[in-house]
């Protein structure tokens, strides 16, 4: 993990009220932004109508995405039995817990705001990998290492794949692939910025083929299934798409081993907020600080 390779856990059990209709009866009023996958449109909904429509026989008019939730609260002030859960469960705690005594992110002062990490919800409608869609999740890459983890996945009707497929780039070759993403005819990305940062690209398989056979590029290419938990360094661009629809809860975390990365990436994505017009969410001086502290 910390030469940049990604890490799947299987059998992670994640206890408690995790399927479609027990958020339907928990919170189904509340309102919730929901997002296009295909055009990146937003709307407002109520999660009772986003999870009904989960396991849907008939093809629907847009693939459709709940990510990033809470946006403004805690998952442990909204949803405590999910934080309680994802806390008891999850691999490697020490470091992947917000109070794990190795995780440089979880030592803010009580009495301070401390970044909002996760662990947060992302839940989306399932869609196909055929080269004319975008996935679930476009290509990007974090500052943080993260964990993914996936809760519930509902059964095709006809049988199909079920799960997500993950597409994760080795951070060695992420600058590489940036200057591709860039330069190449198949690709020329002409906006402001770093292209992977920019969040607008999806690789379609033949994208792939292409990296492997021309340029030998080759990603970590693999499906996840409800009770996998897939770890993510810092820096390690990636993608997701979800063939069946799925629930999946994600935390973000620092560690010793890839704060080399995490302080690099921090730096990149400073230029890139006076691009954008961004925040610093992550904060990761104040972070490693109050970490020093403790």
């Amino acid at each position: 993990f910390s030469k940049g390779q990604p890490v799947v856990v299987t059998k992670v059990d994640l206890p408690g009220p995790w399927s479609p209709s027990s958020f339907i009866r928990l919170y189904g009023s509340d309102t919730v932004k929901l997002v296009d996958t295909e055009t990146d449109d937003e709307f407002e909904s109520t999660l009772s109508d986003f999870f009904s429509g989960f396991g849907a026989s008939e093809p629907r008019a847009r693939s459709l995405k709940l990510k990033d939730w809470p946006p403004t609260e805690h998952l442990k002030t909204r949803y405590g039995q999910h934080y309680d859960s994802f806390k008891l469960a999850v691999p490697f705690p020490d470091l992947t817990r917000p109070d794990g005594v190795l995780n440089l992110a979880a030592h803010f002062p009580d009495n301070m705001i401390s970044p909002d990490l996760g662990p947060k919800l992302y839940s989306a409608y399932g869609t196909v990998d055929d080269g004319s869609h975008h996935g679930s999740t476009r290509l990007h890459k974090d500052v943080t290492d993260a964990v993914n983890v996936m809760t519930h996945a509902s059964v095709s009707s006809c049988g199909a794949l079920n799960g997500a497929r993950w597409v994760i780039f080795d951070r060695n070759d992420a600058q590489a692939l940036s200057n591709l993403l860039r330069v190449s005819p198949r690709f020329g990305y002409k906006g402001p910025g770093d292209p992977i940062h920019s969040q607008n690209i999806y690789l379609t398989p033949e994208d792939l083929q292409f990296l492997r056979d021309v340029h030998h590029i080759t990603p970590y290419v693999f499906t996840q299934q409800p009770g996998d938990a897939v770890f993510i360094p810092a820096g390690s661009p990636h993608q997701v798409c979800n063939f069946s629809d799925s629930i999946k809860v994600a935390y973000d975390f620092i560690c010793m081993e890839n704060l080399p990365t995490t302080l690099d990436l921090a730096r990149e994505y400073r230029q890139e907020r006076l691009v954008n017009e961004g925040d610093d969410v992550l904060q990761i001086y104040k972070t490693l600080w109050d970490a020093w502290l403790c």
